[in-house]
């Protein structure tokens, strides 16, 4: 989560630069630059959806929440094992709607590299300017 709220402060600090052009973009015209936004704001929101869910899932089981060994924070609910199994499935679909749009996303900048052979990807990587 700390992770999450660093990286949403450096987007936020720091925007992105303009999209590449490339044939892609042309196919699309004008939906291409709403449609990458639309994957990074659902990355977002998924990266926030996860973990919550994840707690709540916990607490709602009536079990402590450990903080890496440094701790606990008890549960402020009384164990309740049907809304626990939903939550529990609501963090599960979050979860693999996660890794599936992390993987539509680390597939389009692949595309992007080897296919239509521009530089998104490059200004991806850290040190690339």
């Amino acid at each position: 989560m700390v992770a999450l709220i660093t990286r949403l402060a450096w987007r936020i600090a720091v925007p992105p630069p303009p999209p590449e052009s490339n044939e892609f973009g042309r196919w699309l015209g004008a939906l291409a630059d709403p449609a990458a936004r639309l994957a990074h704001y659902t990355l977002y929101a998924l990266l926030i959806v996860v973990p919550v869910t994840g707690i709540i899932a916990q607490f709602a089981r009536g079990d402590a929440l450990p903080l890496f060994g440094l701790g606990d924070i008890p549960s402020p609910w009384t164990r309740d094992r049907a809304f626990a199994h939903s939550v529990t499935e609501i963090h599960a679909l979050a979860a693999h709607a996660l890794v599936s749009v992390a993987i539509f996303h680390a597939t389009a900048a692949l595309i992007h590299h080897f296919v239509f052979g521009d530089n998104t990807l490059i200004r991806m990587l850290p040190r690339s300017k």
